[in-house]
């Protein structure tokens, strides 16, 4: 048979199938539409999620009722977040009293959306003032002793210093190449010491002017992430929480180790942070690690005095009282403990759901302040008295 006959016969044949195919298919109805769906909307442009685009001159802008002019600081890029069809989460998230103290100074903001407010808590009426707005969550967020000047971190990792309440930029600082994880200014009020996930303990002064860096050995004698750190008053020694190893007390004039404070868990987690007790006898060290993890240390032997408490802890700078809290119960409570940590003076019957995460005595150690995201209380300190409690609501 040749090869063109073949192919003739194979082609009708193909033809025939065909034909018999569409010939059934016609026997059976067509598919229906699918069912039409109800468009739903994006959760990225709900009114609760709407994400303000960052400013193109700076990550931080003013009321338009305020005369103080926006400080030229550089762009920052917005912290990325995943958009959540999830309801309106609000968050207040305070780092320390005014200096009247009758208010909280913090930043709020809206879960999804990446810009923060920088505000001024009123303590009696609950009203909130706005002095600054900036394009993403700050690294850190630090208020001098004093409460004229804060310092804050942008995702950029340089830090800005401001004047208050003027909110007018006195200083930017660069050098930083990993998230800044702490902050401190020295107790005469003339130097910043930062710390970073880049390893290193930076000083500078109130210029942006880089002073010194110093990268503390921790664990195999190897520098480590930074994850806290804390000055004595007299600013002679500080003591550095690392990623991965024991808090180290170090000299300043040598950078020579003094001592170590090891934990429950070798190493800390972000928001790990120390306090020194007024006269430098005794150290509180927080590792960020859950239930046990902030001790209390004599500095002149190193012994420690006290294990325990959960992830948040302040010493009133009057040196009377510790104040750490107790997940142990139904929900996290709120105590006070002598100085020492040896005895309970108080335990405020109010209870937090989820944890705290920052405890905090005003400068005259009168009042004491436990906040979480959703919850923020204040408390008298002498009586326990219950003074102001906020909750923060979605614009």
């Amino acid at each position: 048979m040749s090869c063109s006959r073949f192919f003739n016969q194979a082609m009708l044949f193909r033809l025939f199938l065909l034909a018999l195919f569409l010939a059934g298919c016609s026997r059976f109805p067509a598919s229906p539409p699918p069912p039409t769906q109800t468009a739903r909307a994006n959760p990225a442009t709900s009114a609760f999620l709407t994400v303000s685009a960052p400013p193109t001159t700076s990550p931080i802008q003013f009321p338009t009722n305020t005369p103080t002019p926006v400080p030229t600081i550089p762009p920052v890029t917005p912290s990325p977040r995943a958009a959540s069809a999830t309801p309106c989460q609000a968050y207040f998230r305070p780092v320390g009293f005014w200096p009247d103290e009758r208010h909280l100074l913090g930043v709020s903001g809206v879960d999804g959306q990446s810009g923060v407010l920088l505000q001024k808590l009123d303590l009696d009426t609950l009203q909130s003032d706005t002095l600054a707005q900036l394009s993403a969550d700050p690294e850190v967020l630090v208020l001098s002793p004093d409460g004229r000047a804060l310092v804050y971190a942008s995702p950029d990792h340089v830090l800005y210093l401001v004047s208050l309440p003027a909110m007018q930029l006195q200083a930017e600082f660069h050098g930083h190449t990993e998230p800044v994880t702490a902050a401190s200014f020295s107790p005469q009020g003339d130097r910043l010491y930062t710390g970073s996930m880049d390893r290193s303990v930076r000083t500078w002064d109130l210029h942006g002017e880089l002073l010194h860096t110093f990268e503390p050995p921790a664990a195999d004698g190897l520098p480590s992430e930074v994850m806290g750190l804390a000055l004595t008053l007299d600013g002679k020694k500080m003591v550095v929480i690392p990623g991965a190893g024991a808090p180290g007390l170090w000299r300043q004039a040598d950078q020579r180790r003094m001592g170590e404070y090891p934990g429950i868990i070798s190493g800390a987690y972000n928001g790990a942070r120390a306090v020194f007790s007024p006269e430098g006898p005794l150290l509180a060290i927080g590792l960020a690690a859950g239930p046990g993890s902030v001790s209390l240390w004599r500095l002149a032997d190193g012994s420690l005095l006290w294990q325990g408490g959960n992830l948040a802890f302040d010493l009133s700078l009057d040196g009377r009282y510790l104040a750490v809290t107790d997940p142990s119960g139904g929900g996290e409570a709120v105590e006070i403990r002598t100085g020492d940590g040896k005895n309970v003076e108080r335990v405020f019957p109010q209870t937090f759901d989820p944890a705290v995460y920052r405890l905090f005595f005003s400068a005259n150690s009168t009042r004491l302040a436990a906040v979480n995201d959703s919850l923020a209380r204040v408390w008298q300190v002498e009586d326990g008295r219950l003074l102001a409690e906020y909750r923060p609501a979605c614009p």
